[in-house]
């Protein structure tokens, strides 16, 4: 490559600069995005002091900006446990997996477990450990 076009191209890119820098002047656009900051804080303020007179909840306390607890899980009965479970091995000839029949069902897998043990006159198995497969008689 040429070095003299090196050097115009150089030239007319920090021209280019320039003339963009001289167009712009950044510490007027920052102070002015400052003024904008400032006055936004401002209305928000004065938003927080009527919505408090009005009694109204804005969510924007400590309380509000933590995380909501996770709502515990409603308990099931053994005969919800059963139909759930019944219902999902119903359309299953080849079987499924106790992890699958827990993720199917809504029910958990330790309930999955006990019912599945408790049940033994209705289901059938086959395999072992983790390529166990539980369905219906």
């Amino acid at each position: 490559m040429d070095i003299a076009k090196l050097i115009e191209r150089q030239k007319l890119d920090l021209t280019r600069k320039l003339e963009l820098l001289n167009g712009n002047d950044l510490n007027q656009l920052f102070a002015e995005k400052k003024g904008y900051q400032e006055k936004v804080s401002e209305l928000e303020s004065k938003i927080e002091h009527i919505c408090g007179e009005l009694g109204i909840d804005l969510g924007t306390s400590e309380a509000a900006s933590k995380p909501a607890k996770k709502e515990r899980a409603r308990r099931m009965g053994g005969d919800e446990i059963k139909n759930r479970i019944l219902d999902v091995l119903k359309g299953q000839p080849n079987g499924l997996s106790q992890k699958e029949i827990s993720d199917l069902s809504g029910v958990g897998y330790p309930s999955v477990i006990n019912f599945i043990k408790d049940n033994a006159e209705i289901l059938n198995s086959v395999g072992e450990r983790k390529s166990k497969r539980i369905f219906l008689k």
